[in-house]
Formats: structure tokens, sequence, C-alpha cells
């Protein structure tokens, strides 16, 4: 789990420079921020408590990662109608 750890927090800060750069509203981009670091925080934990022998946290694995994978599906939906957007409103 080692290279996991280092990879699903590199994934997030570079999520994070996307999100930032978007022109989202802040709670949103707190909130999603927050989502990108914290899943991958909770994946790890139920990781961790299911190889300690309490495998009634594989629940909270199942969640983290659905969770993970809606903030990568928001932001990848996100992204590019926060760029056209953009678009329209400075040609106008």
């Amino acid at each position: 789990s080692h290279i996991h750890i280092m990879i699903y927090s590199i994934v997030a800060a570079l999520e994070t420079l996307i999100i930032l750069g978007l022109g989202w509203p802040r709670g949103i981009r707190e909130l999603m921020i927050l989502g990108a670091f914290g899943f991958g925080a909770l994946d790890f934990a139920g990781q961790w408590l299911m190889n300690f022998g309490i495998p009634g946290f594989a629940w909270l694995t199942i969640v983290s990662g659905w969770g993970m994978s809606l903030v990568y599906l928001i932001v990848l939906i996100g992204t590019p109608r926060a760029v056209t957007a953009r678009r329209t409103v400075q040609e106008v």
C-alpha cells in the first residue's frame, strides 16, 4: 500500500490544481478538494482496518472508492463546462 498512498496523494494534488483553476464557487472547490484527499485516506483506513482483522470495515473501502469516483466524475464533467462557459463570457 505504500506506493498507492503516494499515488493517491499525487492524483489528489494534481486534481486540486485543476479544481483551483476552474473558477467554481469557493464552497464547491473546498468540498471537491476535501473529497479528493479525504476519500483516499478513508480508503486506506478501511483497508488497514480489514488487514488488522476487523472485516466489518469493508463498507468503508467500498464507500470511499465510490466517493473518489464521484469526485473524479464531477471534475471530469465540470472541467469542459467551466472552460466553455468562460469562453462564451469572454466572447460577449
